[in-house]
């Protein structure tokens, strides 16, 4: 295929994706034909300035957390040489923040991740062993430099150069830029989420002199680039069946193209709706460094949450975040998901339960998600990603989250006992309708 035959395929990809997208959310017009003969049109000298990218507030899909906020740049494939791109930030009021890099506009394969945990402040912050953390910040006054290098990701942390977002090399993937996203998670108690104010400020350095991006010659590609990223920002279900209830760990492979976060490990459960009247899922909560006022000197994560999504097109409904989970004596929480008319009566902080909305459709997905773990942590998703042909009992253990339908008769009778004898109720009320026909086959064959 030459090359204008593949730019036009390209196009016609894209606008497929475009018309996929508008059934989801309305996404303004764009004429990829002139792209699809000249592909150059998006090619960028400078990089773009920060835009808000995809959340539970701004074209939701994709999976998002609801306590995330997400920005998004547009850096060239290959700067001139001589040129060098720097971050100049300040710490936000948050749990976590990152910049991750990726190749663009919409393949979303990540290629390298550098959070808070390994960036050192002007100030001399060394960077922890243990990445759950928090790093210091000096009350928040304290700020940082960072590069960007066109070079491949170090195999290790200790190759890597300090305080350095690698990029790769050239194009990966088919795409003809590169983004780099901004992410921050969970904003401190009364704190706004970061706006662009607070947002570092990409800066090109080279022969050309000091450019901001913000003030980047290249405006017209710049547009053009973010007007496209959010005609095709659709991404579509991470596949499998509506009716897999059990949890399993989410891999590299599944989130390739989703612009996934680096320093995140998922497991998933799809249920379906028409099951049952509920579904309740029990796990043990990993210590996190902060939930005011307590603070965790050696934590196991530095976030988690669990969130509903809409499977079909990845939207999310509602997340709860690790500080507003209602933890019980044993230091599990118990979520009760389900519609608004099945929610029970009993599913309320007060009794030891958060209760999550089920959503529009029928098919769903329960994701849950673990930020920047403590390497030696049992519990880290992690360990059953590196296994995931195995069942999370074995690589997990107590860790291991459950999760079951149940019905509101056997709510009503059990949950006052607490979420273990919940589950367990749960489990043995719930008969799954092969098993049913399998007992009645075999009654009858007998």
């Amino acid at each position: 295929m030459n090359q204008r035959s593949m730019w036009i395929a390209v196009a016609a990809v894209l606008a497929s994706a475009t018309a996929y997208a508008d059934v989801i959310s309305p996404a303004p017009a764009i004429d990829l034909s002139a792209a699809a003969v000249n592909p150059n049109l998006f090619s960028i000298t400078v990089g773009c300035p920060w835009v808000q990218g995809i959340d539970a507030d701004n074209r939701n899909t994709g999976f998002p957390d609801k306590a995330a906020t997400y920005y998004t740049t547009t850096i060239p494939l290959n700067p001139k040489p001589g040129t060098e791109i720097e971050i100049r930030g300040g710490y936000p009021k948050v749990r976590y923040f990152s910049l991750q890099s990726y190749d663009g506009f919409r393949p979303g394969n990540l290629i390298d991740s550098l959070p808070d945990a390994l960036i050192q402040s002007d100030q001399g912050n060394a960077p922890q062993a243990n990445a759950a953390v928090l790093p210091d910040s000096g009350d928040y006054q304290y700020r940082y430099n960072a590069k960007i290098k066109y070079e491949d990701k170090p195999a290790t942390t200790a190759d890597r150069e300090p305080n350095t977002l690698y990029v790769g090399h050239g194009s990966t993937h088919g795409a003809f830029v590169k983004n780099i996203v901004f992410r921050a998670y969970l904003p401190n108690p009364g704190v706004a989420r970061p706006g662009p104010e607070e947002l570092p400020h990409m800066v090109q350095v080279g022969p050309d002199g000091e450019i901001d991006f913000e003030n980047t010659p290249d405006q017209a590609a710049c547009k053009l680039n973010d007007r496209l990223q959010r005609s095709v920002s659709v991404f579509p279900a991470l596949g499998g069946s509506d009716s897999s209830l059990s949890f399993d760990p989410v891999t590299q492979g599944d989130t390739a193209g989703f612009y996934p976060n680096g320093d995140a490990y998922y497991l998933r459960a799809r249920p379906g709706r028409n099951y049952s009247d509920m579904v309740v899922v029990r796990l043990k909560s990993p210590q996190v460094p902060a939930v005011p006022p307590e603070v965790v000197d050696d934590p196991e994560v530095r976030f988690w949450s669990i969130c509903q999504y809409t499977n079909i097109h990845s939207s999310v409904v509602d997340c709860i975040a690790d500080r507003n989970a209602a933890l019980d004596a044993d230091g599990y929480a118990n979520i009760v998901i389900s519609t608004e008319g099945k929610k029970p009566d009993l599913a309320s902080s007060a009794q030891g339960y958060d209760w999550l909305p089920w959503g529009d459709s029928s098919t769903a997905m329960v994701g849950l998600r673990q930020l920047l773990v403590r390497p030696d942590f049992a519990g880290s998703y992690g360990r059953a990603v590196a296994e995931p042909e195995k069942p999370i009992a074995e690589t997990l253990g107590e860790w291991a989250p459950e999760i079951s339908y149940c019905d509101s008769v056997t709510f009503a009778a059990t949950a006052a006992q607490g979420g273990a004898a919940l589950m367990a109720a749960c489990k043995a009320a719930f008969v799954p309708l092969w098993s049913m026909l399998g007992t009645v086959l075999g009654d009858w064959l007998n």
